[in-house]
């Protein structure tokens, strides 16, 4: 973990790869936090099209992405203005039945307004304020 995160934090996607399918080829055991620093050094390059693969995978091999994850996920699509893929990964939330929280909101919150789709970013607010989480506000 500590390796892929090293390269996460230097936008070494190659290197964060390569120690990523290490782990797998040596049959170390993966979990999120594995797969959430490959997510983050996409949303943190010029790779943020590789994010809806990661995710398929971690479908695939049954690991439940967390809010943390889909975060980074999110604003790797959002900081190319890819409101598609931001929508499947909110019915991958659903799908999955991952736990929403203040800031997986907010990140989809965000998303919505990038794109001027105010209307559908305040039907997640009021989601949101439903389901218990207030909305800061800055000062």
């Amino acid at each position: 973990y500590n390796i892929i995160h090293g390269c996460a934090f230097r936008r070494d996607t190659r290197k964060a790869e390569f120690f990523f399918d290490f782990l797998h080829q040596n049959g170390i055991k993966v979990s999120d936090r594995h797969y959430s620093v490959l997510l983050k050094s996409y949303a943190k390059s010029d790779e943020w099209f590789k994010v809806m693969v990661v995710l398929d995978e971690m479908v695939e091999r049954k690991i439940k992405p967390s809010p943390f994850s889909l975060r980074h996920a999110i604003s790797a699509c959002e900081s190319e203005g890819d409101i598609q893929k931001v929508e499947k990964i909110i019915k991958l939330i659903r799908n999955e039945r991952v736990r929403m929280d203040s800031s997986l909101y907010a990140s989809i919150i965000s998303a919505y307004c990038k794109v001027n789709k105010c209307e559908t970013a305040a039907k997640y607010l009021r989601e949101m304020e439903d389901n218990g989480f207030e909305a800061k506000q800055d000062e």
